[in-house]
């Protein structure tokens, strides 16, 4: 048997949990549960492969853990709706009929990769390559100076890495666009500032 997109069965199920904690329990038991899942990865080893691969070489706990973190920086970036029509659509592809009685499919990571960039609109191979094929996770490397805080996605091979970085200034949250792994925001002599607050992205911290 091929392993090599065994991430596809662990980590939609593991970040599923976390949908259902946000449902019954809300934003801040969300966020409590990835903040749990960020814990217990190790975030050094890829979770697909593009060869075979064994059970041995791929079962280890970041299939489950990076995996679930995975999609939940997908829906960061994508944005809830999409992130949830994703799922859905990869779950049950059009026509079929949900429930129990679905058929059998093999599907791999190139599949859901294709669903992704359909249902958003968007080219995510970057991301995907990144946070699925590569070992080590990205770093944000940032800098504050002369009233601007600058950062940039580091750390990412060959790979042009893109992903949306949210900062929090003086209490208000912005989305800063990271063109060609670059992004910038002006930050007042004496804001407060924090990076991520939430802990949306998946990176080395």
């Amino acid at each position: 048997q091929d392993w090599k997109d065994f991430w596809l069965h662990e980590g939609p199920a593991t970040y599923l949990e976390a949908l259902y904690t946000e449902h019954l329990e809300g934003d801040s038991a969300y966020h409590a549960r990835t903040h749990y899942y960020r814990e217990e990865m190790s975030g050094g080893t890829p979770i697909a492969r593009r060869v075979p691969t064994t059970a041995e070489d791929i079962y280890h706990s970041d299939v489950y853990y990076r995996g679930a973190l995975t999609l939940h920086t997908l829906r960061y970036v994508v944005g809830e709706k999409d992130l949830r029509a994703i799922l859905r659509r990869f779950a049950y592809p059009e026509g079929a009929v949900p429930g129990p009685e679905a058929p059998f499919r093999h599907v791999t990571t190139d599949d859901f990769v294709e669903v992704a960039e359909e249902v958003s609109g968007r080219s995510l191979d970057a991301f995907f390559q990144v946070y699925l094929y590569r070992g080590a996770l990205p770093v944000l490397a940032t800098e504050r100076m002369k009233g601007t805080l600058r950062l940039e996605w580091t750390k990412t091979g060959d790979v042009t890495f893109e992903v949306p970085v949210p900062v929090r200034v003086d209490g208000e949250t912005r989305r800063v666009t990271m063109s060609d792994g670059t992004g910038s925001v002006a930050v007042p002599e004496g804001a407060e500032v924090a990076v991520d607050p939430k802990g949306w992205i998946l990176r080395r911290q």
